[in-house]
């Protein structure tokens, strides 16, 4: 019998043409016809009552006699497995975006919240020349960049401090001084 014109159905099975690739066997056959003790296999797909089938064309010669087998088998699971992943990979990826936006703008928020008690600190200190009330140190499990900040301002508010101290002595200690010999 011709394989390639042959009007075998497969048994159980009404729509079932052999073969199933006829490209594929036709290539098959003529690396055959070249090499007679060519033995190998072929994978290709084709299109079959609207569903992608993956057919695998295996061929064997022995004694003369070539013999070729042909199976097949529906791709609909693989896609349809494959589009449950895309679906899963697409929700998951937006989950992650949305939780990492919300994780950056806590925080985002709350390092921000710090820099603006430390500006409020920094703002009263200068209006009312209060040099001894100091800016809070905050650290999150250490030594921080906005923890290092707020003791560098309290260091420089210690100074002006002594400064501030030292003038207003100074000051007083002058006019004592000045008056003493007017009077």
């Amino acid at each position: 019998i011709d394989p390639l014109r042959s009007p075998l159905y497969l048994e159980g099975t009404k729509h079932s043409p052999v073969p199933w690739d006829s490209h594929t066997l036709k290539i098959i056959i003529q690396q055959a016809a070249a090499n007679p003790i060519f033995s190998g296999g072929l994978y290709s797909t084709t299109t079959y009552q609207g569903q992608h089938v993956r057919v695998y064309t295996l061929t064997n010669s022995s004694m003369g006699e070539l013999h070729i087998i042909q199976t097949a088998r529906s791709t609909q699971d693989i896609e349809l497995s494959l589009t449950n992943l895309r679906l899963v990979i697409f929700t998951g990826g937006i989950l992650m975006l949305l939780c990492a936006a919300l994780g950056g703008w806590l925080i985002t928020l709350g390092i921000l919240k710090r820099v603006q008690r430390i500006t409020q600190t920094a703002r009263r200190i200068s209006q009312k020349q209060n040099f001894q009330q100091r800016v809070a140190v905050q650290g999150w499990g250490g030594r921080d960049e906005l923890s290092q900040l707020a003791e560098t301002f309290n260091t420089m508010l210690n100074h002006l401090e002594e400064l501030y101290t030292y003038q207003q002595r100074f000051v007083a200690d002058a006019s004592h001084e000045l008056r003493a010999p007017i009077t």
